[in-house]
């Protein structure tokens, strides 16, 4: 009767949309250390923390992956941000559903999405809420396996790197809360990175470009351990105002030891 269930349930979902999770222990806490660019000065700007734990959604065991982002005393007298993403993955790790709130500045949105799966089709229904600026919703189907911008950091940890080599990219369509873009995650390689806590890692790197690959506009890139674990030490972020880099800290409840160290 498993066999069959499990059978049905893959026939239903996608396969690009599955993935094994070997990596990520639900109680996990990452903290890092958040740097604004400011005319080719790098600030101090906050704090980011990203944290999974195990929730019910839709009857069934689902792993939440929360990533908040809020900026220091200083920064808030220029450019306040309070975001917080969530998203919610399903047994197989297929995305289910997703909600960033930003507060950016004086402006703040709610984006937020459900997917669902059948027919051999991936369907969501998601909004976008703006202050003063009224909703945009979009409800749809699509044959290719959809995600959202932190379920791809969560996806990107499940990846075999030994397998990859670089400019290997695999394709997909995220939804942001008001559109369905087509996005390329590439992996680049093995490379060293320097904490602000004078440690180094090996890591692997993989950057999410909009629309055509190499030729088209980076998104996010993230920097995950050689390790079981592949924990992103490094997240650097492409955002309208410039650019932000998010440095690891502290790593608390992590599923494996961490052996991708270089120097401690």
């Amino acid at each position: 009767m498993l066999v069959i269930w499990e059978l049905c349930v893959c026939g239903n979902i996608q396969a690009q949309c599955v993935a094994e999770n070997e990596a990520i222990q639900p109680g996990e806490r990452l903290v890092y250390d958040l740097k604004f660019n400011w005319k080719f000065i790098w600030l101090n700007a906050g704090e980011a923390s990203m944290t999974v734990k195990n929730v019910q959604y839709d009857n069934k065991e689902c792993l939440e992956g929360r990533l908040l982002c809020v900026t220091n005393k200083t920064i808030d007298r220029y450019f306040p941000m309070r975001d917080t993403l969530v998203t919610i993955a399903g047994p197989q790790m297929e995305p289910l559903y997703f909600r960033k709130g930003a507060a950016e500045g004086k402006r703040y949105s709610v984006e937020e999405g459900w997917f669902s799966y059948g027919k051999g089709k991936c369907h969501v229904k998601q909004y976008r809420d703006v202050r003063d600026g009224g909703r945009e919703e979009m409800d749809a189907d699509y044959d290719d396996c959809l995600i959202d911008m932190l379920g791809i950091v969560l996806r990107a940890r499940s990846f075999d790197a030994s397998k990859m080599v670089v400019g290997m990219g695999t394709e997909y369509q995220m939804a942001t809360g008001r559109a369905v873009k087509h996005e390329v995650l590439m992996y680049e390689g093995m490379k060293v990175v320097n904490t602000k806590d004078n440690h180094s890692y090996r890591c692997h790197c993989f950057t999410l470009f909009d629309d055509e690959g190499k030729g088209g506009k980076k998104a996010i890139t993230v920097y995950v351990t050689d390790d079981k674990n592949h924990i992103p030490v490094r997240i650097d972020l492409y955002l309208r105002f410039g650019a932000a880099k998010a440095y690891l800290r502290s790593v608390q409840n992590n599923r494996y030891p961490i052996t991708s160290f270089i120097r401690q």
